[in-house]
């Protein structure tokens, strides 16, 4: 069996007008007889949309309802925490006593969220900012009144 070997195809370089004969399995695609010339004919900035701009859109199609692993109500203990830390900040005042927030010693902040209806619901306005001590009395209040009604 003869092989036929076709006649090399010379083409024109589109940067340098250079003829050259192009090589590699896409030859047929080839417009540039180096990777030199290839690279000085790309514009030296990004055309379109910059780069942030971009960016900003394509996090705004994957945050929050939007995004395809979103839970809903059947959310996590530590991820409904941070999401509440997103929505609402950091707490700063004890909504009970008024202590401001401060960090103790071992770099940790005194005011929590604390919530309301002990339901974890996905909701910003069942959730308060209370003290360390205060959220202990908040949430032993409401173990005590659930085991006397069970009772």
């Amino acid at each position: 069996m003869k092989y036929i070997y076709k006649e090399p195809r010379i083409k024109k370089c589109l940067y340098c007008g250079k003829d050259y004969i192009p090589h590699g399995h896409n030859y047929s695609k080839q417009k540039f007889c180096s990777l030199s010339c290839s690279s000085k004919s790309r514009p030296s900035g990004r055309t379109g949309k910059k780069n942030g701009e971009y960016q900003k859109y394509r996090a705004s199609l994957t945050i929050g309802k939007k995004s395809g692993m979103w839970k809903g109500d059947k959310v996590g203990y530590f991820a409904l925490h941070a999401w509440i830390r997103r929505n609402l900040g950091k707490a700063k005042k004890c909504e009970h006593c008024g202590k401001e927030s401060h960090l103790n010693k071992n770099g940790r902040n005194c005011i929590h969220w604390a919530n309301k209806s002990h339901k974890y619901k996905r909701e910003l306005t069942d959730w308060i900012s209370l003290c360390v001590k205060c959220h202990k009395k908040y949430d032993m209040n409401y173990i005590v009144s659930c085991s006397i009604i069970r009772k």
